[in-house]
């Protein structure tokens, strides 16, 4: 997935308050060189904070992180997009009991949450859902979405703390 200014992103976890605020923290790639950042995102509105010198700057580009977290056409409803699902196992994610459901999405699918689609491509989609409450706790993605990425990029989408209040500003 990518967000502009030529930042890949493999590893998300933030915080989200519908409808439009999203702080991020993140591993990614910058020119091939490996980072970790954060991105808040408060209405139309996203910064970026530079991995070198750890201050705050506008994002430009039209990249929502608040997307990446919403219930409706983000992350979580990947599922119902999902082909070949099957039900691998039940496993505990952050205490909670979780179906472990596997299948496989189409690039173009991830576009809701960031993913500049490359042509055809497909990923292995791996998604943990809570047994009682059906809410998605994680999301893994196996293969290449974009142009250029190596085959093997796996990348993880962590979900927790729902229903918790969150206080999420732009940068001073």
């Amino acid at each position: 997935m990518s967000f502009g200014q030529g930042i890949t992103l493999s590893k998300a976890q933030g915080e989200t308050v519908v409808p439009d605020k999203a702080q991020v923290q993140f591993t990614g790639a910058f020119a091939g060189f490996q980072m970790e950042s954060q991105l808040v995102s408060v209405g139309s509105k996203q910064y970026l904070q530079n991995p070198l010198t750890k201050k705050w700057q506008p994002l430009g580009g039209s990249f929502d992180a608040s997307a990446l977290f919403r219930p409706e056409g983000g992350a979580p409803s990947l599922i119902a997009k999902a082909q070949n699902l099957e039900k691998v196992s039940k496993e505990t994610i952050d205490g909670v009991e979780c179906y472990h459901l596997r299948g496989t999405l189409s690039a173009k699918d991830l576009a809701s949450i960031g993913a500049d689609p490359n042509g055809n491509a497909s990923v292995t989609a791996d998604a943990w859902m809570g047994t009682q409450d059906f809410l998605v706790r994680q999301l893994t993605l196996k293969g290449t979405i974009a142009a250029g990425e190596p085959a093997d990029l796996t990348r993880v989408i962590h979900l927790s703390r729902f229903d918790q209040t969150f206080d999420i500003r732009p940068p001073e």
